[in-house]
C-alpha cells in the first residue's frame, strides 16, 4: 500500500493517509487516487472480516491495475478521469493480524474487549450505526456475529463512518469486498 503511490503515473495524484487507529494501535490506511477535483467518489474497502484473506489481495490487485493502467487501459483511464477513488484494503487490521498469528485462522471480529465478557471483538460488518442490531445479529459477545455494545461502538467502524460522512456529498458508490459466497449484494443484503 505504501509503495503504490510512488508508481502513480503522470496526471494521477495518489496519496496514503490514516483515517484512524484501532484498539491495538494499528493505523487504518486509505489510498486515494484522483486526476483532478470536482468529481464523484468511489470507495472500496475489504477485510472487515479478519478471516477473509482473499479480500484485501483482491482489492490490492484492483489498486495495482488502476495505478499501472492509467493511460494504457481505456477502462481504467475512463474510470479515473471520471471518478476519484478511495481504497481501504484492511478495515480490521487487528483481527486480520490475529488470524495470521494466533492459530485461529477463522477469526472474524476485531480485537477490542467487551465490557463484562471475556470474549473479545465485535463483527464490524454488523456494527454500523444505521439500523444497528435489528436483524441477523447476536447480542452475545462470544458470537461471531456480535454487533457490538451499541451502533458504531468500535473504533474501526467509527473511522469508516466518519470518512464516509466526509465524502458523502461526492460518493457515487461504496463497495465492500468480501471473500465468502458468489454473490453481488446491495442494501439490504
Amino acid at each position: 500500500l505504501n509503495d503504490l503511490p510512488s508508481s502513480c503515473p503522470s496526471g494521477v495524484s495518489c496519496s496514503v493517509y490514516s483515517i484512524g487507529t484501532t484498539y491495538e494501535g494499528r493505523s487504518m490506511s486509505v489510498m486515494s487516487m484522483s486526476t483532478g477535483s470536482g468529481k464523484r467518489a468511489i470507495w472500496l474497502d475489504s477485510a472487515i472480516h479478519a478471516r477473509e484473506w482473499l479480500a484485501p489481495a483482491t482489492l490490492i490487485n484492483i489498486m495495482d491495475k488502476m495505478v499501472n493502467g492509467y493511460g494504457s487501459d481505456s477502462e481504467v483511464t475512463t474510470l479515473l478521469d471520471n471518478f476519484d477513488f478511495y481504497f481501504l484494503p484492511v478495515m480490521n487490521p487487528d483481527g486480520y493480524q490475529y488470524s495470521f498469528t494466533s492459530g485461529n485462522r477463522l477469526h472474524r471480529k476485531n480485537r477490542a474487549p467487551n465490557p463484562g465478557s471475556s470474549c473479545l471483538g465485535s463483527d464490524l460488518n454488523r456494527n454500523y450505526n444505521y439500523r444497528w442490531g435489528t436483524e441477523g445479529v447476536s447480542k452475545n459477545p462470544c458470537s461471531d456475529i456480535f454487533c457490538g455494545s451499541s451502533g458504531g461502538s468500535e473504533l474501526e467502524t467509527q473511522a469508516v463512518q466518519e470518512e464516509g460522512a466526509n465524502l458523502k456529498d461526492d460518493l457515487a458508490a461504496w463497495i465492500t469486498i468480501h471473500a465468502y459466497g458468489y454473490m453481488w449484494m446491495h442494501p439490504w443484503g
